[in-house]
C-alpha cells in the first residue's frame, strides 16, 4: 500500500516506527534504573549520562549532521571517492577524539564532580560513565552513514541493538539483586560498544582507502563548525534542567526532572527521526517549489504530531503511578508542562530541519541554539531555586517556543 506523500511518507513511517519501538526500549531501561535506585541514585545516574551525552556531543563537532549533508550530495553526484573520503574523516576524527575523551576523563572525573557540580559522590559514576564516550561516536557513525544512504531500516536495527542490550542487562542486574548506580552505568556505556560490532558488518569499509583531500576535509569541518556550536549549545541546553538542579537544589529535585524527562524523551526521538528522514531529501533538492512542496508536507506530520501528544495531559498522574511510583509524585506537574514543550518542538521540524539541510545555514541554526540556552539558563537561575524541577521544565518550555517562533518565521522569510 502507497502512503501518503509517496517516498517521503514512506521513509517517515518506518523511521517512527523504529524509533518508537527503539524509544519504547529505551524508556523501559530508565523505568527500571528510576524504579531500582530510588529518586536520589537516579538523578545522580542521570546527570552523570547527561554530561556523558554533552561531553560527545560537544566534541563531535557535527560530524553526524556533516555525514548527512555531504554523503546525499557526493551519492546525487555519482562522485564516489568523495563519498568515501567524508566518510574517512568523520570516522577518523570520532576514534581520535573518543579515545582522548576517555583518556581525560578517567583523570578528571573527581575534579568535574567536586568542582562543577559540588557532588563528591558522583565522582565514580561520571568515571564510569566517560569510557562510554568512544563507544557511543563510533555508534553514531555507524546509525549517520545508515542514514545517509537512507537505509533507515539497517541504521533503526542498530539503534534496537544497543537498546535491547541495555534495557537485558539491567533486567540481569535487578534479578541478581545488584541495585549500584556504578552498575547501572557500566550497562548505559557497554550497550553502544555492542551495537557498533554488530551495525559494522552493515557499512562498507572501503572508505578506509578513500584518498583524503585537505580542501574536503576544511569543507566539512567548515560547514560542520557552525552545526557543532548549535549542537553543543542544544545540548547544553538540554541538560542545564538536571545538572542546575544538582547544583542548585539535591539530587532528589534532579531525579524528579530526570523522571519526567526520561518519559518524554520519547517523542524528542520521534522529532530526530522525522528530521533525519527530511534531511537527505532536502540536501539532495534546491529548487524553490519543490523545497515548499516538502515544507508543506513536514508541517503537516509535525502538526498532527505536536497536536496528537497532548492527549498525554490528563494522565499525566497515572502514567507517573504506573511507570515509577508514589516516590516520584512530584513529578507530574513536570511531565504536563513537558508535554507542552515537546509538542512546540514537535511543530520547529519543518524549519529547523530546513534550516540546516535545504539553506545550508548552520550558522542561524547555531545562533538560534545559543539564544535557547541563554534563556535556559537564565531562566533556571531565576526559577529553581523556588520551584525546584518545575521551574526547570518551565524555563525549558519558554526555549522551545522561542526556537518555533524564530525558526519558522525565518523559513516563511525565505520561502516567499
Amino acid at each position: 500500500m502507497q502512503l501518503p506523500f509517496g517516498k517521503l511518507g514512506q521513509d517517515t513511517a518506518t523511521n517512527i516506527i523504529g524509533t518508537g519501538i527503539n524509544g519504547l526500549l529505551g524508556l523501559a531501561f530508565y523505568v527500571i534504573a528510576a524504579r531500582f535506585l530510588g529518586d536520589f541514585d537516579f538523578g545522580l545516574f542521570t546527570v552523570a549520562v547527561g554530561f556523558l551525552i554533552l561531553t560527545t556531543d560537544i566534541f563531535d563537532f557535527g560530524t553526524n549532521q556533516g555525514i548527512l549533508k555531504f554523503v546525499p550530495k557526493a551519492i546525487k553526484e555519482n562522485n564516489e571517492n568523495e563519498q568515501k573520503e567524508t566518510l574517512k574523516i568523520a570516522f577518523t576524527y570520532k576514534l581520535i577524539i573518543g579515545l582522548l575523551i576517555t583518556i581525560f576523563g578517567i583523570f578528571l572525573s573527581q575534579a568535574i564532580a567536586e568542582i562543577i557540580f559540588k557532588q563528591a559522590q558522583l565522582a565514580d559514576i561520571l568515571l564510569v560513565a566517560l569510557i562510554g564516550t568512544l563507544g557511543i561516536l563510533l555508534l553514531s557513525f555507524v546509525v549517520s552513514t545508515l542514514q545517509a544512504y537512507q537505509k533507515f531500516v539497517k541504521s533503526i536495527m542498530v539503534n534496537l541493538i544497543s537498546n535491547a542490550v541495555r534495557l537485558l542487562l539491567a533486567i540481569l542486574l535487578l534479578f541478581i539483586g545488584v541495585k549500584s548506580v556504578t552498575s547501572i552505568t557500566a550497562v548505559f556505556i557497554l550497550a553502544p560498544f555492542v551495537a557498533t560490532i554488530i551495525g559494522w558488518k552493515f557499512i562498507s569499509v572501503n572508505f578506509l582507502s578513500a584518498k583524503s583531500d585537505l580542501a574536503n576535509a576544511k569543507d566539512f569541518f567548515k560547514f560542520n563548525r557552525w552545526v557543532a556550536l548549535g549542537f553543543i549549545f542544544a545540548a547544553i541546553q538540554a541538560n542545564l534542567g538536571s545538572f542546575m538542579l544538582l547544583r542548585l537544589t539535591d539530587a532528589g529535585q534532579a531525579g524528579i526532572f530526570a523522571a519526567a524527562s526520561k518519559l518524554m524523551s520519547f517523542f524528542p526521538q520521534i522529532v530526530g527521526a522525522i528530521s533525519i528522514t527530511f534531511a537527505p531529501k532536502y540536501s539532495d533538492n534546491v529548487d524553490l517549489s519543490l523545497a515548499k512542496s516538502f515544507f508543506k508536507k513536514t508541517a503537516i506530520i509535525s502538526s498532527l504530531a505536536a497536536v496528537g501528544i497532548l492527549a498525554i495531559l490528563p494522565f499525566a498522574d497515572l502514567i507517573i503511578k504506573v511507570f515509577f511510583g508514589e516516590e516520584f509524585l512530584g513529578a507530574v506537574s513536570v511531565l504536563q508542562i513537558s508535554t507542552l514543550q515537546t509538542s512546540f518542538l514537535f511543530l520547529s521540524i519543518p524549519a529547523t530541519t530546513a534550516i540546516l539541510y535545504l539553506w545550508g545555514k548552520s550558522n542561524i541554526y547555531a545562533i538560534i541554539a545559543i539564544l535557547q540556552t541563554l534563556v535556559v539558563f537564565g531562566l533556571n537561575a531565576l526559577l529553581i531555586p523556588d520551584l525546584g524541577a518545575i521551574g526547570a521544565s518551565v524555563s525549558f518550555l519558554v526555549a522551545t517556543v522561542l526556537v518555533f517562533v524564530l525558526a519558522t518565521a525565518y523559513a516563511v522569510v525565505k520561502l516567499k
